[in-house]
């Protein structure tokens, strides 16, 4: 079903974005400048794999848990493993609030289904 989303993303970079997605039972797909994102939650988990032509990364949260997140460049040569703390996860039909840190540094993500 396409539905408008509203995201938020603050950390190294801030972004601030209105587009429309794709939305089934628990995923989420979208297009984000040059990026292709697709979300997959769970009651308790969250994964986030953002992709285009040279890279995957491919984020997991879980709620107050330690997780390992990768970073792969096309072609599979080089995977890097990424500690992931979260520190918060919401999650809801309409919306997903994910508070964590990757690699030491921290990052905010509010997605929103607009009706």
């Amino acid at each position: 079903m396409k539905v408008k989303l509203k995201i938020k993303l603050t950390g190294a970079e801030d972004l601030y974005l209105e587009c429309f997605g794709i939305k089934t039972s628990n995923t989420i797909k979208y297009l984000e400048k040059d990026l292709i994102v697709n979300i997959k939650y769970l009651k308790e988990e969250l994964i986030i794999k953002r992709s285009n032509s040279d890279y995957q990364v491919t984020i997991k949260l879980n709620k107050k848990k330690k997780t390992i997140s990768t970073y792969e460049f096309v072609g599979g040569n080089k995977i890097f493993n990424l500690e992931t703390k979260t520190n918060k996860l919401f999650i809801s039909d309409d919306k997903i609030i994910a508070e964590y840190s990757l690699e030491g540094n921290d990052f905010k993500f509010i997605l929103e289904v607009i009706k």
